[in-house]
């Protein structure tokens, strides 16, 4: 565990959150590109942070990332 860097990984995830938080900000006309950046960039950043800290702390933010990038979906629908 010592290998890879467990803060590094942290840190990373963080900085996806808040990228994930600003994106569903954005106009609408750029949010969809800026969505699938945000989920080619996660899934990487998902498997990483499950090799440190294991399937719990891995399907955590995987649920967090899901209810982020679902938000602007939920709003659309309302509308």
């Amino acid at each position: 565990m010592s290998d890879v860097h467990p803060q590094l990984c942290v840190g990373a995830a963080l900085l996806w959150v808040v990228a994930a938080l600003v994106t569903v900000r954005m106009r609408s006309d750029r949010r969809g590109a800026a969505l699938w950046c945000l989920t080619f960039a996660g899934v990487p950043l998902l498997g990483w942070l499950t090799l440190c800290w294991g399937p719990t702390a891995g399907l955590a933010v995987f649920l967090l990332g899901g209810a982020i990038l679902a938000g602007p979906l939920r709003r659309l629908d309302d509308t």
